[in-house]
């Protein structure tokens, strides 16, 4: 008996019509008669092909704009940036532009 030879272009629809199978794999691959392992190695087959079809993202530059300036009040020349201590011991640090929106969010003060 001679083992039937299956193609990408036949398996590919069969392993994505799997995905909406309600029955488990193996009762999947005995309506269709395939064997078990076969099924699990064109799967792999078809999302290694899927992977290498699918475009790169491209990683891109996205500009953000510039910080809004805020108001200090008694901050010396030698302050670069606000210091937030935190109960277990880390700390934040903002600059000086950070907005204060963003400050009273980290805070949870209402505006």
């Amino acid at each position: 008996m001679q083992k039937k030879r299956h193609t990408l272009s036949q398996m590919a629809p069969i392993v994505s019509d799997f995905a909406d199978y309600e029955g488990t794999k193996a009762g999947y691959c005995a309506k269709l008669k395939i064997n078990p392992h076969t099924f699990d190695y064109w799967r792999k087959r078809v999302k290694t092909r899927q992977a290498t079809e699918q475009p790169k993202r491209q990683r891109r530059f996205i500009p953000l704009p510039a910080p809004r300036q805020i108001n200090v009040i008694a901050a010396s020349e030698e302050a670069v940036c606000f210091i937030l201590y935190l109960p277990d011991g880390k700390r934040l640090e903002f600059p000086l532009t950070t907005p204060t929106e963003i400050l009273h969010t980290v805070l949870q003060i209402p505006c």
